[in-house]
C-alpha cells in the first residue's frame, strides 16, 4: 500500500545519501498524484542509527496513515 524509507539523519550521513534520498524522494511525491497515487503513501524519515523507538513510532504512524487511505487500487 505504501513505501516507507529510513534514512540516516543529514547532519550525520557520511556521504549525502539522506539528503540525495530525501530530493529523489521529494521528486518522485510531485509525480505520483498524476499517476493516480496519493504521494503520502511514499514517505522517508530520518532516525538515528538505532533508534528503535523511533523506528517503531515512524512504522506505527506510517502504517495508520496507510490504514486511513485503503488500498492502493480498488
Amino acid at each position: 500500500w505504501g513505501l516507507l524509507i529510513t534514512a540516516c539523519p543529514e547532519e550525520e550521513c557520511d556521504h549525502g545519501g539522506s539528503k540525495r534520498a530525501q530530493m529523489r524522494i521529494d521528486a518522485l511525491k510531485q509525480d505520483l498524484p498524476a499517476m493516480g497515487i496519493d504521494a503520502r503513501r511514499v514517505q522517508i524519515v530520518q532516525l538515528d542509527k538505532g533508534d528503535q523507538k523511533g523506528f517503531t513510532t515512524a512504522v506505527k504512524t506510517f502504517v495508520e496513515d496507510l490504514r486511513e487511505l485503503g488500498p492502493l487500487f480498488q
